[in-house]
């Protein structure tokens, strides 16, 4: 068992969000008593690098952190304002050595974070954004259920 919550605002504070002028707002489900999931310490690596990304590759300025519950899962979700994904990327993103058009990266970083959420028997899935940019779901089974 680990607290999704301290995890995610350990890798808010990793970001340099704020020296970047990126503000990023976190918030969870009023009724949510526990965030606690079947996990381990590594995924603060995950959430750490989508935030990353956001940071580097959005080119917008805010990011939304929100957790929440569906019946026996808890759902982390992280969205950003800024330019999104293409519909024909968002399964290439997972693949491993894909980086993108102009993206000086390994190509390993989202591939990485896919397996390591699977690894936790999660899911992780990429969406546009309400803000107008990316939305990563993240999915993990709440511990104690």
């Amino acid at each position: 068992e680990i607290d999704v919550e301290p995890l995610l605002r350990d890798a808010i504070q990793s970001t340099g969000a704020s020296s970047s002028g990126i503000d990023i707002h976190f918030s969870k489900e009023d009724s949510l008593e526990s965030c606690l999931v079947m996990a381990g310490p590594l995924l603060s690596r995950g959430f750490s690098n989508l935030l990353d990304n956001a940071v580097q590759h959005s080119e917008g300025d805010k990011i939304e952190i929100s957790v929440g519950s569906s019946g026996d899962d808890l759902i982390c979700r992280i969205e950003d304002n800024g330019r999104g994904i293409p519909d024909e990327k968002k399964d290439k993103i997972f693949e491993k050595g894909y980086k993108g058009d102009e993206n000086p990266g390994s190509g390993l970083g989202m591939f990485l974070v896919k397996k390591l959420i699977d690894t936790y028997d999660g899911s992780m899935r990429v969406k546009d954004s309400d803000l107008g940019g990316a939305r990563f779901d993240i999915r993990l089974k709440r511990a104690g259920n």
